[in-house]
């Protein structure tokens, strides 16, 4: 599954400096410290998803919320620089590729990506706005 990821986001990106910046910080790395790259990237990623779960009665806008955003985005930032364009291709990925959906049941209900989705886009504007 990873590799088709791969595969498709270097075929959708490949041409972007964002992707590049990417593809060359992974390539720095040996295969060993990429799998681990890649497993402690997963683990962080999954505990900000629960926590973010936990919180989904709270407005996506609250202090709260958008410090789990930032954590998000910071463990995206291990890879990559991400602006607000890679923010919200990243946030409309998980709400539009049905294969996230099945990813995403374990965190939440039927709501948690539509919750997920405009806390990231309440991040995104009001980062526009400082």
């Amino acid at each position: 599954m990873q590799e088709q990821y791969e595969s498709e986001a270097k075929f959708v990106y490949g041409d972007t400096k964002k992707y590049q910046e990417f593809e060359a910080n992974v390539n720095q790395l040996s295969a060993e410290e990429q799998e681990k790259a890649y497993q402690q990237f997963s683990v962080n990623m999954e505990q900000v998803f629960r926590e973010l779960a936990k919180h989904q009665n709270l407005s996506p806008a609250s202090g709260e919320v958008q410090s789990l955003v930032v954590e998000w985005k910071n463990c995206l930032e291990q890879f990559m620089v991400c602006d607000a364009e890679i923010l919200s291709c990243i946030a409309e990925a998980y709400t539009t590729d049905r294969r996230y959906a099945g990813y995403f049941d374990q965190f939440g209900d039927e709501n948690f990506l539509r919750f997920l989705y405009e806390a990231i886009m309440v991040f995104i504007e009001s980062a526009s706005n400082r």
